[in-house]
């Protein structure tokens, strides 16, 4: 009874997983966002991982698998990511010494955000993304720890900083 509950559910998430395969490798934290984003916008997502030792692959499952035929259909993907290329350190910086004494001298940046002012344009990055089925990924292996779970509904009703509402 219960290999057949646990077939069940095994079946159940091959319906709902997907292979996403990004060309450029995607580098930053914000770029890897952005693939989420994309998943996001054709319905909830409720896993989205890293393959381990292959930079441009992800694997995801989707809340149910009518929403991975419409993310299946309507790929290749074309997402656009905006990199700030401003410099964030001011320009100005002075040394002064430290009230405390002992003549040791502390680095104090002024605040006042002056900027860099070459490439004040932010650079624009292009990434492809294939999103795919992929019944044979074994999610129950990697569903045992608790970070790959989603959020319990009582960390949905508190008002904290762990889960916000886009």
């Amino acid at each position: 009874m219960a290999s057949a509950a646990r077939a069940l559910r095994v079946e159940e998430r091959a319906a709902r997983s997907i292979s996403i395969a990004v060309s450029p490798p995607p580098v930053t934290l914000a770029e890897r966002r952005s693939i989420l984003q994309l998943l996001e916008k054709h319905g909830p997502v409720e896993y989205f991982r890293a393959i381990p030792n292959k930079d441009a692959s992800f694997v995801s499952l989707m809340r149910d698998a009518a929403t991975v035929t419409k993310v299946t259909a309507s790929s290749p993907h074309t997402v656009i990511v905006k990199t700030p290329t401003k410099s964030t350190t001011p320009a100005n910086e002075k040394r002064k010494a430290s009230a405390g004494g002992f003549g040791t001298l502390l680095n104090v940046i002024e605040s006042r955000h002056t900027f860099k002012q070459e490439n004040q344009e932010d650079a624009e990055r292009e990434f492809t993304v294939e999103v795919s089925p992929s019944p044979d990924y074994r999610h129950h292996q990697s569903a045992w720890t608790t970070l790959s779970k989603p959020w319990p509904d009582f960390i949905k009703q508190q008002k904290s900083f762990y889960f916000r509402d886009p």
